[in-house]
């Protein structure tokens, strides 16, 4: 249960609505509505938006003490 859904590890929103822009981007390009160049822009701005919500939630489960596997071995009392 990495996402806490139980359906598997890709199943998460973030995961299936990055795959979802992802392939209309492509079909964009077969279509010819959009050449290469733009393409590649718009696959970098999916993948830094990606990158920096895993991580913010990462961090903010931290602060807020409910990623136990992160924690240091003090602040989890003993629970992997």
């Amino acid at each position: 249960m990495a996402n806490g859904n139980g359906n598997g590890k890709f199943a998460s929103r973030k995961f299936l609505f990055v795959v979802g822009i992802f392939a209309v981007a492509s079909a964009f390009v077969c279509m010819k509505t959009i050449n290469s160049k733009e393409w590649m822009k718009i696959v970098q701005w999916i993948l830094l938006v990606y990158i920096c919500g895993n991580l913010a939630e990462k961090y903010v489960a931290l602060l807020a003490g409910k990623d136990e596997k992160t924690l240091p071995p003090d602040q989890n009392d003993g629970q992997q």
